[in-house]
């Protein structure tokens, strides 16, 4: 996988393509992380480990489960066992094998290139057509991706067909392709590309036409949710920003179409919101946002050991419980109680931060 990424690359090729202003607005801005990605990023490797330690036991020295939580290693077998599956069909021979393979993509431009997951070659013996299976394991728990025209997916196939190994492979063959998302947490897709698709697919011009138009220092940016979603510019791009309604109207002298505009950004709207945050959150934690810090952000409240204990004492038990012998309500209590008592018996725990105006 790619740890660092491109300006352009398969993993950013959509946002490019629907936003060409992005690559010059993302261009000077740090690499950023997260503990999702850092999780998702172990997980690819040890689905290597676990695929390779499969074919061959001498490879069994590196445990691929080694501190992984349960969840972890399930994750990591059915990704496992799903490209395993496409392999367990009669008639088919298996040419090529490849995982975590790097594959160049000059032929669009000159530093691009992609580092697919997982390749699987298959001839059937009956029709000697060859599939040519690419897959992408993803390992998030929130968003689930599709494989069909999915552009990472879609130059992964392109870098693979013309790796000259793979070429040589595959010549004068008749090929059919499937590209596939493997979601282990969240559901599996597949793209049987049919041949008219294949040839859309192959249109080079096509590809060099998004390189040619992000590379323009002019490239003019558009929002689209695919496109600012992971982008890191989003709380600093001004024509992000303009999607949020101006302040200085009031909302009932808006017309029907203006507020249809609104609630058509919606997404958008929340995408930006949620990046400023981030964006403000970040600056306070590297040195300070001028009126803001963070403040431990309370839990709901519950009820403390010793409440269970003096409820009945206070209120009879009659009152103090529900009849599945639980405490009442903390809402019902304090129209039995007063505040002072209330305080007494409930806590509220430090659940995260939130930002605050000084």
């Amino acid at each position: 996988m790619e740890t660092q990424h491109s300006l352009i690359s398969p993993s950013n090729f959509e946002r490019r393509m629907l936003c060409a202003g992005s690559l010059n607005a993302e261009k000077d801005l740090p690499n950023t992380t997260s503990k999702y990605a850092e999780e998702g990023s172990m997980l690819h490797e040890r689905t290597t480990l676990y695929l390779e330690s499969l074919q061959c036991s001498s490879k069994g020295s590196t445990s691929w489960d080694d501190g992984l939580t349960q969840g972890q290693k399930e994750a990591v077998v059915d990704a496992g066992t799903y490209f395993n599956k496409l392999k367990d069909v009669s008639h088919t021979l298996v040419l090529g094998e490849f995982h975590e393979r790097k594959y160049s993509l000059a032929f669009i431009h000159a530093d691009m290139k992609g580092t697919a997951d997982s390749v699987l070659i298959l001839e059937n013996t009956e029709t000697q057509i060859v599939e040519v299976h690419v897959i992408d394991y993803k390992f998030g728990k929130g968003v689930r991706v599709n494989a069909y025209w999915n552009y990472q997916l879609i130059l992964y196939f392109l870098g693979v067909v013309n790796d000259p190994k793979i070429k040589n492979i595959i010549a004068n063959k008749i090929i059919s392709v499937h590209l596939h998302i493997v979601q282990p947490y969240i559901k599996n897709t597949r793209w049987d590309v049919n041949e008219i698709d294949i040839i859309a697919v192959r249109k080079k011009n096509t590809y060099l036409d998004v390189v040619k138009n992000a590379y323009d220092l002019n490239a003019v940016r558009t929002p689209h949710y695919k496109a600012c979603r992971f982008c890191k510019a989003k709380p600093t791009c001004y024509a992000l920003a303009k999607t949020v309604p101006k302040m200085d109207t009031d909302v009932f002298d808006l017309e029907d179409d203006e507020i249809a505009v609104i609630y058509d950004n919606t997404d958008l709207v929340k995408l930006y919101l949620s990046g400023i945050e981030e964006y403000i959150r970040n600056k306070i934690s590297n040195g300070g946002f001028e009126g803001y810090e963070l403040e431990g952000k309370l839990s709901n409240r519950k009820w403390t050991d010793d409440a269970i204990l003096q409820l009945p004492i206070l209120l009879g038990e009659d009152k103090a419980f529900e009849i599945t012998k639980k405490p009442i309500t903390i809402g019902k209590a304090e129209k039995l109680l007063d505040k002072i008592t209330m305080d007494e018996l409930t806590t509220r725990e430090v659940s995260g931060t939130e930002i605050v105006k000084i």
